[in-house]
């Protein structure tokens, strides 16, 4: 008995240093993203340019394509991937809080991540329109499929956790 109640005190204790890690990482990758929208357009093609010039010798080493056309590639990739690193925090985040309401499954709230998602992606580009930087519908749809993958692989990542768990105690 008293070995059980150990137990439980150690799940509960990860459970919520997990639940804090998915709303702690939730919280920076939002700042993160509206700190990227408040750049202007010089600084931010400048961090690109960054990340453009270390990746093309490795991916683009003949330079079969233009540098514009790669770079244009890499900001998009960045966009799809942050907002893909969104959506992953997000899922985790209405995943583990909805575990502590056992009455009410997480899929019941999956609409509510990807509309906050969808929130943070149409925030993003209004917060561009008043930098020197286009505002496109094609980045929000970009950044929205990047939070969908997000949020597809962290419940990947909890039904591969569950099955495991389920396994071993067989």
């Amino acid at each position: 008995m008293r070995k059980q109640m150990v137990i439980n005190m150690t799940q509960n204790t990860g459970k919520r240093l997990l639940t804090g890690i998915f709303v702690l990482l939730s919280v920076l990758l939002t700042c993160f993203v509206f700190g990227n929208s408040l750049l202007d357009g010089k600084s931010s093609m400048a961090e690109s340019d960054v990340i453009v010039d270390a990746a093309r010798p490795i991916v683009d080493p003949e330079r079969d394509v233009s540098y514009e056309d790669f770079s244009s590639f890499i900001r998009k990739l960045a966009h799809f991937v942050e907002f893909c690193a969104l959506g992953f925090a997000y899922g985790g985040t209405m995943r583990m809080l909805s575990a502590r309401t056992p009455s009410v499954h997480w899929r019941y709230h999956i609409g509510s991540v990807f509309f906050s998602v969808l929130l943070v992606a149409v925030a993003d580009e209004y917060i561009q329109s008043f930098t020197d930087r286009s505002s496109m519908v094609s980045d929000v749809l970009l950044d929205f499929c990047g939070g969908i993958m997000g949020v597809g692989i962290v419940m990947v990542c909890f039904a591969l956790a569950g099955w495991r768990s389920a396994k071993r105690n067989l």
